[in-house]
């Protein structure tokens, strides 16, 4: 669980958008590099039970291990063998959720949008449940399920709205006053859970959501409205989440249901997927991350599809090789196959900042994915440095470069995994001329490689200010890094 919280901050991906953690966390910080929106409270309550408890136990690694497994309390006894779950399905059903890669380096790496899938997958069972809002305790769940889903992540509400809507209009609940009732109360509960903290928040949600449209352009994004933005997340399904092989069960289960009706709940299925889908695709920012809750109902399709495969040799045969597969493609995802290729693209996809392809498979993802490293990017280093020549006050750094796993929310976490009073921010505008670093006490500027272009386009320009004003900005000492480039740290008079 360590290293899972210690990816989950140092996960580019999940850094450049703003997804940091409730707004006390950076309150010290400098204008220059505070988010323009916080998640809710509940999305680093997750972590920081975590965090707090491994504080002294280890020393954080950024070479992550898999995730961690709950211990069962059934008896062994009484668990059916792998024989019998390979025989029934049951097993390649489990190991089709836990097979796919990028579910099992997001327990590790990016843990809020894991929580969200589980909210929204919550969500939706709850709903079932309810039976159209005709029973009350399930429909009061489901506003507390809805409340914690929003204080997860906001994006929650744009997984459960389209399935809550087919409910209303296909039983016509408005005929029923218990059911209008129901689903009064559910609504109430769920706007005063969430809005305890969303209404303070509310003028910077909207501004967080027009800048998060702006960052998206600035990473080259497709329009909204456009062919591109309209297979956007087809493409990441079948390049970077499923992979090929997992992809075309996918499509093959969708037949078979769709011409056996093996569903009988599957129009709401199909509103939860193609909502879900919808609601992404109309933000400006996309990644793969943000459908993740859309896996958990797409395996439920591939998973009636397996379950009608015979018990004969030839449906016996068909589930090893599933699971061989599966177990082969979450193995290189985490760990590498050497004797594999990094990668094979089918189809090169759409070019932005970043080019998203269709695979054939993925061992590395834009260089986080891959085997666990035994690397030191010097943060403990660099911290300590920067506590001793601060005499242990309240100081703030800026990071320049914004790699992986050299930036400043990683700093931020190992920081207050020490318990140093060190603030670290990314300075991304150099319009200001030395006064861009305003608010800083400390800088780090890195040789070569910066980081992502859409937040690192200004970093020349800061590192000629730093270089040409000695005067100013103090060097105070030099430390490699794994890249074979240099960190060097810099105090500002």
């Amino acid at each position: 669980m360590e290293s899972e919280c210690c990816l989950a901050i140092q996960g580019h991906r999940t850094a450049r958008v703003g997804h940091g953690g409730p707004p006390g966390v950076c309150a010290e910080l400098p204008a220059c590099c505070r988010s323009a929106f916080r998640h809710a409270p509940l999305g680093k309550v997750w972590e920081l039970p975590a965090i707090r408890s491994h504080r002294h136990r280890h020393r954080l690694s950024v070479a992550a291990s898999g995730p961690s497994r709950g211990r069962s309390c059934e008896h062994p006894c009484n668990r059916p063998s792998l024989v019998e779950r390979v025989r029934n399905g049951s097993g390649v059903r489990g190991g089709y959720s836990r097979g796919v890669g990028l579910l099992i380096w997001l327990s590790r790496e990016t843990l809020l949008d894991y929580w969200l899938a589980a909210w929204v997958a919550a969500a939706l069972a709850v709903l079932v449940k309810t039976s159209a809002f005709e029973s009350r305790p399930y429909s009061v769940l489901l506003g507390l399920t809805c409340a914690l889903g929003m204080l997860t992540k906001w994006l929650f509400i744009g997984f459960i709205t389209g399935p809550i809507g087919y409910i209303v209009v296909r039983h016509r609940i408005c005929r029923s006053k218990g059911r209008i009732t129901n689903f009064a109360a559910a609504s109430a509960i769920a706007a005063i859970g969430a809005g305890f903290w969303y209404l303070p928040n509310l003028p910077r949600l909207v501004r967080y959501y027009f800048d998060n449209a702006q960052i998206g352009a600035r990473e080259g994004e497709p329009p909204v409205i456009s062919f591109q933005s309209f297979i956007y997340y087809l493409r990441l399904l079948e390049g970077y989440q499923f992979f090929a092989v997992l992809f075309c069960l996918f499509v093959l289960s969708l037949v078979f249901v769709y011409k056996h009706r093996s569903l009988k709940a599957g129009a709401f299925l199909a509103v939860a997927i193609v909502g879900g889908w919808l609601a992404m695709t109309l933000l400006r920012t996309k990644d793969p991350r943000f459908t993740v809750p859309l896996l958990g109902p797409m395996m439920v399709v591939a998973g009636v599809w397996i379950q009608s495969w015979g018990r004969d040799w030839i449906g016996g045969t068909a589930k090893a090789v599933l699971v061989f597969l599966l177990c082969l493609q979450a193995y290189a995802t985490n760990f590498g196959v050497n004797w594999l290729p990094p990668g094979i693209i089918l189809l090169r996809g759409y070019q932005g900042q970043l080019r998203w392809d269709w695979n054939l498979y993925l061992q590395d993802y834009f260089g986080i994915w891959g085997p666990p490293r035994r690397e030191d990017w010097k943060q403990d280093a660099i911290l300590r440095r920067v506590a001793d020549d601060s005499s242990g006050k309240q100081t703030t750094l800026a990071l320049v470069p914004d790699l992986p796993r050299f930036n400043a929310s990683n700093f931020n976490l190992f920081a207050r995994l020490r318990g140093l009073h060190i603030e670290a921010g990314h300075p991304q505008s150099a319009l200001n001329g030395i006064r861009s670093f305003d608010g800083f006490n400390y800088i780090i500027l890195i040789e070569g490689d910066q980081g992502w272009a859409y937040t690192t386009t200004e970093n020349l320009k800061l590192n000629e200010i730093v270089l040409n004003h000695p005067e100013t900005f103090h060097f105070l000492d030099s430390f490699p890094l794994p890249s074979s480039a240099a960190a060097r740290l810099y105090a500002i008079h």
